[in-house]
């Protein structure tokens, strides 16, 4: 079910939709009695987020546009999660305080999705907020969480969401973790790499087509590496590794922007963690950039950067 912090009730994502919940016209389509002019309003060109506040897009400009697919790659521990977190936060942070003034969906799949984590962001963004507690809650009703159970029920929430956020043009900001939730449950379900996973990761490549094809929104997903050798697991990313390694070719052509995070072990073993902070490297991967170069980046209590 699709949970949400704020009182609104949305769509069920249980690989069909949810009962009384009516279909919406798609994003290119003229509802019934819409004047042209209406049908250009509701079509109009959406505003990059921009960097959110975000210490890994703070160096690319166009690194959240509408309808863009922007891909985290990286194992666990080199700060994808964290990421998503302020990448939300920032969405949902109204403009007066350095926000977006959005509103975000975020699919978790990894069940680990942490509202502490998410009120904590929003707190060090508001600070000089009157009331800094009635400004979190309001930030909170812009968000809505989703706990998404199997690699089919992801894509067939994808195709909801393409349907029904037409109805909701704040909605600026979708955020997975992570896509490989579910890969090794599929495989061994299957019995092989192929057949059951093969066909649960189509379908979400044809959800998440549909997404932004319909709809102007930026999609943002956490993708780790399930596989490589344990040096590089260990470091955070397989640097032979194909860039599709488990998705299929089409995940590939969607993908608008891959970054690439890592553990900086030489930072990490230098401060010996007595500085408090997490050491981090990024780079961005496609489009590449030249010369290719990795930026450091830490995350404290209060965020990147």
């Amino acid at each position: 079910t699709l949970q949400t912090t704020g009182d609104r009730a949305s769509c069920l994502s249980d690989g069909s939709r949810g009962a009384g919940i009516m279909p919406t016209l798609a994003w290119d389509t003229l509802a019934p009695g819409e004047s042209v002019a209406q049908f250009a309003t509701r079509r109009r060109d959406v505003p990059p987020l921009g960097s959110l506040g975000v210490a890994v897009f703070s160096h690319d400009d166009n690194a959240l546009q509408p309808r863009d697919l922007v891909e985290l790659c990286g194992s666990e521990g080199t700060g994808k999660s964290e990421v998503l977190h302020e990448a939300v936060a920032g969405c949902v942070t109204p403009t007066a305080f350095g926000g977006a003034g959005a509103e975000a969906v975020v699919l978790d799949l990894d069940r680990k999705f942490s509202l502490i984590r998410l009120v904590r962001l929003i707190e060090e963004r508001v600070q000089r907020a009157g009331d800094v507690e009635a400004e979190v809650m309001q930030c909170l009703g812009r968000v809505e969480v989703a706990a998404v159970e199997s690699s089919y029920q992801l894509g067939a929430t994808l195709l909801c969401l393409a349907e029904t956020l037409t109805q909701r043009p704040a909605v600026q900001l979708v955020a997975v973790d992570s896509i490989g939730a579910h890969y090794w449950i599929d495989r061994s379900a299957s019995g092989s790499e192929h057949g059951q996973v093969s066909a649960s990761r189509q379908l979400i490549c044809h959800g998440m087509r549909e997404l932004l094809r319909k709809q102007p929104v930026t999609v943002l997903v956490a993708k780790p590496s399930l596989t490589g050798t344990a040096t590089s697991k260990r470091r955070g990313h397989d640097r032979n590794a194909s860039p599709n390694e488990y998705m299929p070719q089409d995940w590939v052509g969607l993908v608008t922007r891959r970054f690439v995070l890592l553990s900086d072990e030489y930072a990490q073993s230098r401060n010996r963690g007595e500085d408090g902070l997490s050491h981090k490297l990024f780079q961005r991967v496609h489009p590449p950039l030249h010369p290719a170069v990795w930026t450091p980046f830490v995350i404290s209590d209060g965020g990147s950067e």
